[in-house]
């Protein structure tokens, strides 16, 4: 199969998963001890920051955008797919406990697997080279 066809079924599949993330994080809670159901309700009630409301949605409309720009293989979106993957890493401290079922588990992981697999075929060979074609038209 070509890697550019393999390239953008990675890219619709991450788009896929990520409302189908956000959808078992809410539902399925309930298969979670009470305990920790009690842990997150009181979490959920606390309010978060301005700032770390405006960094999501910040990261988010990055995201959406790179995701646009990477699917025409545009050179800027490789740099800044890049740069929201490096700004994400020190932002994990900073997140507090995190609790998941297996279905919220299998989800993440999965996301951040095919993080990596994007990443590394952005920058080899024959994705990268259409990235660079985009470069210099």
């Amino acid at each position: 199969m070509n890697p550019h066809k393999i390239f953008r079924a990675l890219i619709l599949l991450y788009v896929a998963l990520m409302p189908l993330l956000f959808v078992a994080v809410y539902f399925s809670v309930d298969t979670l001890p009470p305990a920790l159901q009690e842990y997150l309700f009181t979490e959920e009630t606390e309010a978060s920051s301005t700032w770390e409301n405006l960094l999501f949605l910040g990261l988010l409309l990055a995201l959406i955008i790179t995701f646009a720009g990477i699917w025409f293989f545009k050179h800027w979106a490789r740099i800044l797919y890049v740069c929201i993957m490096l700004l994400s890493i020190p932002l994990y401290p900073y997140s507090g406990v995190t609790i998941m079922t297996p279905w919220e588990s299998l989800l993440n992981d999965t996301i951040l697997l095919l993080d990596g697999i994007l990443l590394a075929m952005m920058f080899t060979d024959p994705v990268r080279e259409t990235f660079a074609k985009s470069r210099l038209a």
